[in-house]
């Protein structure tokens, strides 16, 4: 790219300025949620440059081929998938030290998506709210998690005991209810990510892309939630076979 003179920067910057303030006024007006997440994006844009210089990707997890995360693809054009999206790895082998990570994104399954998906779409066998699921349904294993160890005593202490059957099932259910409340409170994060989840999960082939790791929102460390979600290796190999066909030139 030609180097521009300084007047002539000045003057690309002042059109650039007034283009925008214009742009944003007329948008405010039409669609002020679009407007304020508009520019609330170009504010995040701009922190992705400010601190490129210092971000490090070495303190994130490794991310492995068929892991779902969270990325904010900002506001796009056309019909490209912007904003906070879900979305799988497709890197094979993608370094820590990598500042970059191909991914697919999923969006949600729709009323449309019942009768008909299309070739460069697949629905994910399990979806992301139930793969969530189902890792909180591991920790309820009250005779598999530390964090239970109370209760599972108290439970043995229950079985040796030997009482009655009505008392049996009496204490039995007031340990379950602590067992459950414990695992609540210590899960809340992945509680609240279910409920604003919905059924179903669309890939889409066609909007595959690379991304800085600075856009990943979570999960940035193995505490996440969402850390080690992986879907089946069946979606997998349908999700490969579907971008082969998408990208082959005949």
């Amino acid at each position: 790219m030609e180097l521009l003179s300084l007047d002539e920067f000045k003057q690309l910057y002042r059109k650039t300025a007034k283009n925008f303030l214009k742009f944003i006024s007329e948008l405010y007006k039409k669609d002020q949620m679009y407007a304020q997440s508009f520019v609330k994006w170009l504010a995040t844009y701009i922190n992705y440059h400010i601190t490129k210089e210092i971000f490090n990707p070495a303190f994130l997890p490794s991310y492995k081929q068929g892991q779902i995360i969270f990325v904010d693809l900002g506001h796009r054009v056309g019909y490209e998938f912007g904003m906070p999206h879900y979305a799988i790895v497709l890197d094979a082998d993608n370094r820590k030290k990598s500042q970059t990570l191909t991914i697919v994104p999923l969006t949600s399954k729709k009323a449309k998506h019942e009768t008909r998906t299309f070739p460069w779409e697949h629905e994910l066998t399990v979806s992301v709210r139930d793969l969530l699921i189902a890792k909180f349904m591991d920790k309820i294993d009250i005779y598999a998690n530390p964090g239970l160890r109370e209760e599972r005593e108290r439970l043995i202490e229950l079985v040796h005991s030997a009482p009655d059957k009505e008392t049996f099932e009496k204490n039995y259910n007031k340990i379950l209810i602590s067992c459950i409340h414990k695992i609540v409170m210590d899960h809340k994060e992945v509680i609240l990510l279910i409920q604003h989840m919905k059924q179903g999960s669309i890939v889409d082939i066609s909007q595959i892309t690379t991304i800085s790791k600075q856009r990943i929102i979570t999960p940035k460390k193995k505490l996440d939630p969402l850390y080690d979600i992986r879907i089946n290796d069946n979606d997998l190999s349908i999700i490969k076979h579907k971008l082969n066909q998408h990208l082959s030139i005949s």
